[in-house]
């Protein structure tokens, strides 16, 4: 088993969608340098951090710029069915820290490092520099009219019909098709259908917050 976790305080970033994207993206190139070339990953359905277009922008980038992974698969989780190991990892955490004072996020790293018995999980701490900035590519997405079956070899079925993004539950993207999404709305659907998304570019990854930001008071 191997466990990475990504952490960071309030002066340094928020908990929104490009911080996570930006975890995951973190967690990709890892992933590449070891020599993976395909991914499986599995999410819930929230949509502030994970279930959103800055996700679909951030995988798609990841496909096309990293070396080594040739497909990376996303597997939305039913609603009410999204139990995972994931959460075992957050308990063995919560347990390990109870009743324990930790004031700092390298606190945090080292108490986090401490709670595996198994294995020494992988702690990477953030600071407000390292988080990318993946919305302007994904707010083309939203403003775009984004069709399925838009590409001219498949006019013809379901031609001009519309993408539901909140319905997907499979989301398939590969190095050899870049800027295409292969997508299922269900976990039964034989074929993939497909679609064209907006390809980020390289040049437009950079940090989200230019300076760290003030703690909230309590």
């Amino acid at each position: 088993m191997e466990t990475a976790c990504f952490v960071w305080n309030e002066t340094e970033a928020k908990s929104g969608s490009c911080e996570v994207a930006t975890a995951v993206f973190k967690y990709l190139v890892k992933l590449d340098q070891e020599g993976k070339q395909t991914v499986h990953l599995f999410y819930d359905r929230c949509a502030g951090q994970n279930n959103n277009r800055t996700i679909v922008v951030m995988l798609s980038y990841a496909t096309t710029v990293l070396k080594n992974i040739k497909e990376i698969t996303l597997n939305v989780l039913v609603t009410g069915h999204s139990h995972h190991e994931n959460h075992s990892v957050h308990s063995v955490i919560e347990t390990a820290t109870i009743n324990k004072q930790i004031f700092t996020t390298h606190q945090w790293q080292m108490a986090i490092t401490m709670s595996f018995k198994n294995h020494v999980p992988c702690v990477e701490v953030y600071d407000h520099s390292c988080v990318y900035d993946f919305k302007p590519a994904s707010s083309l997405l939203q403003h775009m009219t984004i069709w399925k079956n838009s590409l001219k070899s498949d006019e013809g079925k379901n031609a001009g019909e519309k993408l539901y993004w909140s319905k997907l539950m499979i989301l398939k993207f590969q190095k050899n098709k870049p800027g295409l999404l292969l997508f299922k709305y269900s976990y039964s659907d034989k074929e993939f259908e497909k679609c064209t998304i907006y390809q980020m570019k390289t040049t437009r990854r950079k940090s989200i917050y230019p300076n760290r930001m003030h703690a909230k008071t309590v």
